[in-house]
């Protein structure tokens, strides 16, 4: 009869004795943890991978509805007032010449020699000084109507695109970068009316007054931000990299179980039982320090049914630390099983289900992946854009 070890508590050695001598210091294998210890790893194995796993799934939430938030109030019809409008960059057409960039950034760049022990002289390249050139811009919105933009010289430029250099004395340089028509650009500033004289169509303020244009210029304090590509996409990158986090947990919980797959079964379905020793072998694996002595053990299936021959391993530390009288391994000799009938493979020697370190420890470590992953992935989200972050550069050669 079966007997789980959740449902009744595992039998003492004694009472699983046949007809044979019974070997009672095989009740936990060498290299099994005990029972209760058992059910507590495998417990940490999957608690820590399912807890992160819904940390990410919660900071994906909230990545993601900020993304959506951003979108949205991108496709609001403009307005006076701080916004944040996303279109695509068109020249204008009042502005001569209408050719060349809507949107031009010019870092300045100086060089000084730097000696290394290992790899000699080389050019440091740093940022003194950043401007944007201004030109007024055309954003054609989703809805078809037309968003003049006009940026200062403090405008912020957002994109992970690098500069180009444009070199201009031998230790001074430029890294320029050039957004043309064509362009989707998010802007954020202050939407104000600016008047057109002679126009009947565009918009009138309150009192009835002269007809406006919708201008967006910078906000008072603060500088205009232009990024490239539409409203929302850090958020979208901060929440696919959380989502993707969440997926990696996952895996790793998975395989994390996999691999102790053996021990799910001893504990879902075996049953303790006992074996008769049919024959053993002294082995010393190569590199080994100790000698280890594999058993081959007939198990009863029940009536009807032929015995199940399974072998075992047991370490020579377990068999110098036991008694010499038990010691002794003889055939015939009776040890206790955990007996899976469904999977003979994952049967074990001893009483009740242990977890073998031998597959713990893999497991554990197969955990490492997903976390490292998502740090990494976490990492680059969180990565400034290339045109916010203070250009240095070290270069393998000194300037001549």
């Amino acid at each position: 009869m079966s007997r789980s070890e959740d449902a009744s508590p595992a039998p003492r050695p004694e009472e699983l004795a046949g007809d044979g001598e019974l070997v009672t210091w095989l009740t936990v294998p060498e290299g099994h943890l005990s029972v209760e210890s058992s059910r507590a790893a495998i417990l940490a194995l999957a608690a820590l991978p399912l807890a992160f796993a819904l940390l990410a799934a919660g900071w994906w939430l909230r990545w993601f509805l900020r993304a959506r938030a951003r979108r949205a109030e991108a496709a609001r019809e403009p307005a006076l007032g701080p916004a944040t409008v996303t279109g695509v960059a068109e020249l204008a057409e009042s502005d001569a010449p209408a050719v060349g960039p809507a949107v031009r950034l010019e870092i300045e760049q100086t060089s000084s020699e730097l000696r290394d022990g290992r790899f000699g002289l080389r050019t440091r390249w740093r940022e003194v000084a950043r401007r944007v050139v201004p030109r007024p811009f055309v954003l054609r919105l989703a809805s078809g109507a037309a968003l003049r933009v006009e940026p200062d010289r403090e405008a912020l430029v957002v994109t992970d695109v690098v500069p180009v250099v444009t070199p201009l004395e031998p230790k001074r340089r430029l890294r320029v970068l050039e957004l043309g028509a064509g362009e989707t650009l998010t802007v954020r500033g202050a939407i104000e009316g600016a008047p057109v004289p002679g126009e009947s169509s565009g918009y009138r303020d309150a009192s009835g007054g002269e007809v406006q244009e919708l201008v967006l210029r910078p906000p008072g304090g603060a500088p205009m931000v232009i990024s490239v590509g539409r409203a929302g996409q850090q958020a979208e990158r901060r929440a696919r990299a959380h989502l993707g986090g969440l997926v990696l947990m996952l895996i790793g919980l998975g395989l994390a179980q996999l691999v102790n797959v053996s021990y799910h079964l001893r504990r879902a379905s075996g049953e303790d039982t006992y074996g008769t020793v049919l024959r053993f072998e002294e082995r010393r694996p190569f590199g080994a320090d100790s000698t280890s002595v594999y058993l081959w053990v007939a198990v009863a299936r029940g009536q009807g049914s032929p015995p199940a021959e399974l072998d075992f391993a047991v370490g020579g530390a377990q068999l110098l630390s036991s008694s010499a009288p038990a010691a002794r391994l003889e055939p015939g000799m009776r040890v206790p099983v955990r007996f899976v009938p469904s999977s003979p493979w994952a049967s074990e020697l001893g009483v009740g289900a242990t977890l073998y370190l031998g597959r713990f420890i893999p497991g554990l470590l197969l955990l490492l992946l997903p976390f490292i992953g998502y740090g990494a992935l976490v990492s680059r989200a969180r990565r400034e854009p290339a045109t916010l972050l203070r250009l240095e550069e070290i270069e393998p050669r000194p300037v001549r």
